[in-house]
């Protein structure tokens, strides 16, 4: 889908400069919407429509590496679909895990969930591995699947104890063994070494194939490659170990047997970079939203030289929406001075938070017959030119 951006002319880039300008650093997010067709407040920085997000354009990419773009991508990673969760109101054993254990307590209170087998040297574990499980009827190594807990171990936990989450995917077995200073993957036993007694930390394993990724707040940890390793077909976690004492808290644990969904994409090009009056432009937009929920879709058109930011559309983006749109119009009349535009698109959640974002630089020139700057209202024009794509 990227392909299709137009590539920026070099030779046009000193004309977007100042446009870069106007729009590096934090874009304030401003509620109030000025009518742009009133003549005082056109054209005046203050007054005009500011972008409503909290995403930042810090440092433009440049425009020769980023094919029309001047913001990055917002989105890392894959969106998940969790399809078993424990959030620790109640015991996982109510809820269709198994537990066992020779000895210690498990007890919920506030939402978290607390495993003690301090002075028991005692197993204590929940585990799924009959049928009727999500785990056991779903999980496919080929398709891959996704296991994230948010715990902090007790500093009370012995020194050579472990908490640990067992997955077998009918291929491999792996293990994450969290001890008090460090974690460690099993069976490739890489050591990442960390405090998971200071606070709650979110431990995120990604598993595909002989791939076997793990995050620990966000950041990746331990990349490894399974070529061995055999053992119960389940999914388990808590202190699995025996023989040692541990104690520790679990906020939540859930994994994903279906692999990962490809999250929400919008893009946005013109079909050249400099524009006179009477020219006509094509804009493309792409916009896919793969996910199980609605997203909104935003569209802007800037001037950051002069503080312009004139909304062009707020739609809402159904879940499996995957188009790709076309729009034709002719370039007005937008004065004597040479000026960059900027048409930024993004994605946001239902808590408005942006989920892609992207945005096409292209360079007004004027023509010849160009009406003089104490006749044209740029703002108002613009807001003319979207009535008529409408």
């Amino acid at each position: 889908m990227k392909s299709k951006k137009v590539k920026t002319k070099v030779m046009a880039l000193t004309v977007c400069v100042v446009m870069l300008l106007g729009i590096c650093g934090t874009i304030t997010a401003s509620t109030q919407v000025v009518d742009v067709d009133s003549d005082a407040n056109a054209n005046a920085a203050a007054d005009f429509f500011m972008l409503p997000v909290s995403h930042k354009i810090v440092e433009p990419v440049p425009l020769t590496q980023q094919d029309n773009k001047i913001v990055p991508k917002t989105t890392t990673s894959t969106a998940t679909i969790w399809t078993e969760v424990l959030d620790m109101d109640v015991l996982p054993d109510i809820v269709g895990w198994e537990k066992y254990t020779s000895g210690g307590s498990a007890s919920v209170s506030g939402g978290i969930l607390t495993i003690d087998t301090i002075g028991n040297d005692a197993y204590l574990q929940f585990d799924q591995r009959n049928p009727g499980s999500d785990w056991f009827d779903n999980v496919d190594n080929s398709k891959g699947w996704v296991v994230e807990a948010r715990l902090q171990v007790d500093d009370m936990t012995e020194d050579d104890a472990y908490l640990v989450i067992w997955t077998h995917d009918r291929t491999w077995l792996t293990q994450l063994r969290i001890y008090k200073d460090y974690i460690s993957w099993y069976p490739g036993h890489t050591l990442y070494y960390m405090d998971t007694t200071d606070t709650y930390h979110i431990y995120r394993i990604e598993g595909k194939g002989n791939s076997y990724k793990v995050y620990v707040n966000g950041n990746l940890a331990i990349d490894g490659v399974v070529t061995s390793g055999g053992g119960t077909f389940t999914i388990s976690f808590g202190d699995g170990h025996g023989g040692t004492q541990t104690k520790s808290y679990w906020d939540y644990f859930r994994y994903s047997t279906v692999g990962e969904e490809p999250p929400p994409d919008v893009s946005v090009s013109t079909d050249s970079f400099e524009y006179c009056p009477g020219d006509m432009m094509t804009v493309t937009m792409d916009i896919a939203n793969p996910t199980e929920d609605s997203v909104m879709f935003q569209c802007y058109w800037g001037v950051p030289q002069y503080s312009i930011w004139v909304p062009v559309m707020s739609i809402p983006i159904p879940a499996g929406y995957n188009e790709t749109h076309n729009f034709s119009f002719i370039i007005p009349d937008l004065g004597p001075t040479p000026f960059g535009n900027v048409f930024y698109v993004q994605l946001l959640n239902t808590s408005d938070v942006v989920l892609d974002a992207d945005a096409a630089c292209w360079a007004y020139s004027p023509g010849g017959e160009a009406m003089s700057a104490a006749k044209v209202n740029i703002a108002k024009e613009i807001k003319k030119t979207i009535k008529r794509i409408e």
